[in-house]
């Protein structure tokens, strides 16, 4: 994605917005040398059942439900990483079909694992699916239980 900037101003990280002396040609060159804009917080999902699924993502990464904040259309887990999962009902939702286009993912969670026999016997036992297609050797593609498709990923796949 990219942003047309104003003449003049620039964004560099940790600080606002600035106009930039008249000298510098172009203001985009200070976002390309940025190394970080912001920080990940959320990543929120859509789904029929947040409570089923984030339980389900729960066991996963074993970072409880926030039940102060949770209810019958948005579920969040707490974590100690600095990132949360939300889940939120969409009551029209459609699964994604991977690698079909007609309902695209969008996007999906990779979870880094010691071991990809150990890691499919655990997702599995809490309602995951192995997806027919599994296209590489260092990750394995699964299916949540609302269908979002997930992986499972060696350190450095």
């Amino acid at each position: 994605m990219s942003h047309t900037l104003p003449q003049g101003v620039t964004v560099t990280a940790g600080s606002q917005a600035r106009r930039m002396p008249p000298h510098n040609p172009d203001p985009r060159a200070t976002l390309r040398s940025m190394t970080q804009i912001g920080r990940l917080a959320w990543t929120a999902i859509d789904c029929r059942h947040p409570h089923a699924l984030a339980e389900f993502y729960s066991a996963i990464t074993d970072w409880p439900i926030d039940e102060t904040v949770s209810d019958d259309a948005w579920v969040q887990l707490v974590s100690d990483a600095g990132a949360t999962l939300g889940f939120q009902r969409v009551d029209d939702y459609q699964p994604p079909q991977w690698p079909g286009q007609e309902h695209p993912q969008q996007e999906h969670l990779d979870f880094e694992v010691d071991d990809l026999d150990v890691g499919e016997l655990a997702v599995l036992s809490i309602g995951a699916r192995k997806h027919e297609l599994q296209p590489g050797t260092l990750f394995r593609v699964y299916l949540d239980p609302e269908d979002h498709p997930f992986c499972l990923i060696l350190p450095g796949g």
